[in-house]
Order: C-alpha cells, then structure tokens, then sequence
C-alpha cells in the first residue's frame, strides 16, 4: 500500500512540475511578445478605402496588438475627408494622413509650403486646437509630382516642369496627361500648376486614372505624363523619372499618424511607440505592399504581417 501511494506521488509531483514548467513558458512568451494587455480604452483606427490607407490600417493595428493595446479597425469610412471628419469629432482615435493634403483640404491655405519640416510643424501647430494630434512622421517625402518615362526624359532632356511646358507649347500641344480626377481641377493639382507655369494640357487629351493606370500608361506610351506620388518612382526600376519643381509648385508632405487629443491624453506614450512603426516604415516598401493588394496578390492582413515580422517589429521580444 505503502508503494503504490508512493508511486501516486512521484507521479503527482511529475504532473505539478510539468505544469509549472507550462506557466513559466507561458508567462515568457507573452513577456517576450509585449502581448500584455495595456489598461485603456480600445482604441478606433480609420482608413479609407484606398489600397495605401489599408495597408497602414493593418501595420498600425498589428504592431499595436503586439505592444498590448485594444485597437479595433472601422472600416465603413470609404472617402479621405470621412475619416478626417470622423477623427475631428472623436468618433475614431486614430487615422493616417498627409500633411500636404490636410494643409490645402483642411486646413484651407492654397499657397504651397516647399520643405516637409516647416509643413509638419505648420499643420500640426493648426490642427491642435481641432483636437488633432499629429505625430511624429515617416522619414520621407509624400509630395505629388509630375512623372514621365525616363526614355523621353532622355529623348526630349527633360528634367523640368519647365522643360516640359516648352516641350508642350512649341512641340506636342497634344501631349496625353494621366492624372487622378481629383487633382485635375484643383488649385494644387494640374490646373494649378498649368497656371503657374504657363502652359495647358489640352481638356481632350487628360485621361482620368488611377496612379497605378497612369504610371502603366507612361510605361506603355499611353501617357505623355502623369500625375503621381514622388514614393512610387522607385518601384519602377529607373522607367519613370519625377520632374524637378524648379516654381516650388507642389507642397511639401508628410505621411503621419494623427490620434484625437482623447487617445493622446489616455495613451501620452503613444508618439514614442509608433515612432518605431514609422521609423521602419520606407517609402518603397509601402509602395510595394500596395500594389501588391491592388494587383489582387495577397491580401493587407499578411503584407503587414510579413513586414512587421521581416523588419522585427512585431514578435522580436
């Protein structure tokens, strides 16, 4: 009898140690996760429904989950000024924006600001009292720009807005431009720009794309010239070349991520922790995850993934 409650308790303290062993790798994987849950409220991030704002959403709300906080993705704001005006209200706590477009859209000034510092503290400085907190931004520029082949650069030595205004008015009137219709008529958009440098695409001749179309038009002499975004350049091998902005026409613009001022105040810690998110966060890198979600490719739950894990921002600890 004796024995066989001896064995019962060799057995019982194998199964206790067992056991203890779980919780203590239990309890390290999740001290070396940053899993643990933070105390706050949930916090509510907007995007809209293009392809870039998507893939933030996801990098934004993995890399948070990772560090512990309660953040939950609102996806029935489909248009840019919808989540503005959702996070002006604090009816969301978080949404990525630009400082350009929130200088002119927003923020109501038409002359343009040339260097991404002085625009950031300028819209940052306007928007505080809006109860909008803009953080700290990723370390290159999103400005708009007008884009061409490279063999035509090379073919017409264009390397200006300049350059090309010649080149229209004296050589090919009836250049095709490829522009997203929101930057058509705008004051900083094309029509903007014809004013400043003198020159006009013909109205027959402005093809109404998206950037990805356009910059595939430029690549198959569909377009003349597009409008475009100075991040996306880079993924064309050296195909495409921006224009130099010799007037200063087109604004300075940064990428951020701005919270309302009640996320601010709950999580003041905030700025330090997305500033490693936007630290590691490089043009090209974005503009491939986005064109990898607009081909159908793959979806922005795992490009995120893959890059929070590929650059250790997520699951390093």
């Amino acid at each position: 009898m004796s024995s066989f409650r001896a064995s019962q308790a060799v057995r019982l303290g194998g199964l206790l140690r067992a056991l203890l062993c779980l919780v203590l790798v239990a309890l390290a994987v999740g001290g070396c996760s940053g899993r643990a849950a933070r105390p706050g409220p949930t916090i509510v991030l907007a995007a809209d429904g293009r392809a870039e704002q998507q893939i933030l959403a996801q990098l934004t709300a993995q890399f948070l989950r990772d560090r512990g906080y309660s953040i939950r993705i609102e996806t029935g704001l489909h248009a840019e000024w919808m989540t503005r005006r959702a996070l002006e209200a604090g009816n969301v706590g978080l949404v990525w924006q630009e400082t350009g477009s929130a200088w002119h859209t927003y923020l109501n000034h038409d002359l343009p600001v040339s260097n991404e510092a002085e625009l950031y503290r300028r819209v940052r400085e306007e928007d505080y009292p809006k109860g909008i907190v803009w953080l700290a931004p990723c370390e290159w520029s999103a400005r708009i720009g007008l884009v061409i082949a490279d063999q035509a650069a090379a073919d017409y030595s264009l390397a200006s807005i300049a350059d090309l205004a010649q080149h229209v008015r004296r050589f090919e009137p009836d250049m095709v431009l490829c522009v997203p219709e929101e930057l058509y008529t705008s004051p900083w958009g094309i029509r903007g720009m014809e004013n400043v440098y003198g020159f006009r695409f013909q109205t027959a001749s402005v093809h109404l794309t998206s950037p990805d179309e356009a910059y595939q038009g430029l690549l198959e002499g569909q377009c003349g010239a597009a409008l475009g975004y100075t991040k996306d350049v880079a993924l064309y091998g050296g195909e495409l070349v921006t224009l130099r902005d010799s007037l200063g026409f087109f604004s300075a613009s940064s990428l951020a991520p701005t919270i309302h001022a009640s996320v601010a105040n709950a999580y003041p810690e905030l700025e330090r922790v997305l500033a490693e998110l936007t630290g590691e966060l490089d043009a090209g890198s974005l503009a491939a995850m986005e064109r990898e979600l607009t081909a159908g490719n793959e979806r922005a739950e795992r490009l995120a993934r893959q890059f929070l894990q590929s650059t250790e921002l997520i699951g390093r600890r």
